[in-house]
């Protein structure tokens, strides 16, 4: 759920133009792995299309809080 989670979790992902992401059988995440892989590798890598699936009410929650604009009220 950390950072340095997120950057093993990605590091191939750089190799493909579509990554589907199944956090089907994950409960939550931490705001440090979802800022990692949804604002850090995306900015990184603009051609890499990120695609969350599977996502539970925690897990969406904090998905859509990391790839929220700054200052945007959900």
């Amino acid at each position: 759920a950390s950072r340095a989670d997120a950057r093993r979790a990605s590091a191939r992902l750089a190799h493909f133009r579509r990554a589907e992401l199944d956090f089907g059988t994950i409960d939550a995440i931490g705001h440090g792995f979802a800022d990692e892989l949804l604002r850090v590798f995306a900015h990184a890598h603009p051609e890499v299309a990120l695609v969350p699936v599977g996502a539970g009410p925690q897990v969406a929650q904090m998905l859509e809080a990391v790839a929220a604009p700054a200052g945007a009220v959900p």
